[in-house]
């Protein structure tokens, strides 16, 4: 078996911001989906998703995987089409909490929120036909060893800063282990030369 991240087995490894970004989408991109098989699938569309920006790139790239078996039409300047479909509200974006401990010992969990929202709209002639908003978002829990592996430095929209531990996390419970180990050491001794 193959050896993952930091040493780690490949299954064990949370979803990929990137990965979980383009899952949510998709599930936006199957209503918009539903809608064109309505209005046709043998139809022309033109879309349109606002100015260029990284979320814009990705979204585009994540609709073409998704949609390429429809007709579409990309170009601003383009009158051959059916229907336009305007892309507005695009947002996308991720968090973390404070980390925390499992257990006192334990490994530190962050909760890691993905949101995905966006709202689309279908014209034919300058009247709309059907549009629908969409926002969703995914969360789950992520060990804080895993956290470097789950960002994605290629889009700044899917990282976050993880927030500092509290003043509990950082001092008082290291401090708390030390002090215990200390005792039993102490007790181990006493109780070893009596």
């Amino acid at each position: 078996m193959k050896s993952g991240f930091a040493g780690q087995n490949p299954y064990d490894l949370p979803k990929t911001n990137f990965n979980v970004f383009t899952e949510v989408l998709g599930k936006g991109l199957g209503l918009l989906e539903d809608d064109i098989t309505i209005l046709g699938r043998d139809k022309i569309f033109k879309l349109d998703a606002g100015t260029d920006s990284e979320m814009k790139n990705f979204f585009l790239n994540v609709f073409r995987q998704k949609l390429g078996s429809y007709r579409f039409v990309y170009e601003q300047r383009t009158d051959s089409c059916d229907y336009r479909i305007n892309i507005k509200d695009l947002s996308m974006g991720v968090s973390y909490t404070r980390p925390e401990g499992k257990s006192l010992l334990g490994e530190e969990l962050t909760r890691r929120v993905i949101s995905v929202s966006f709202e689309y709209t279908f014209y034919k002639n300058e009247t709309k036909v059907a549009g629908k908003k969409f926002s969703e978002n995914y969360k789950d829990s992520i060990n804080v060893k895993d956290y470097e592996y789950v960002q994605n430095q290629d889009f700044p929209f899917m990282n976050s800063e993880l927030p500092e531990k509290s003043f509990l996390g950082r001092v008082f419970v290291p401090a708390l282990v030390v002090l215990t180990s200390a005792a039993a050491v102490v007790l181990f001794f006493t109780i070893r030369s009596k």
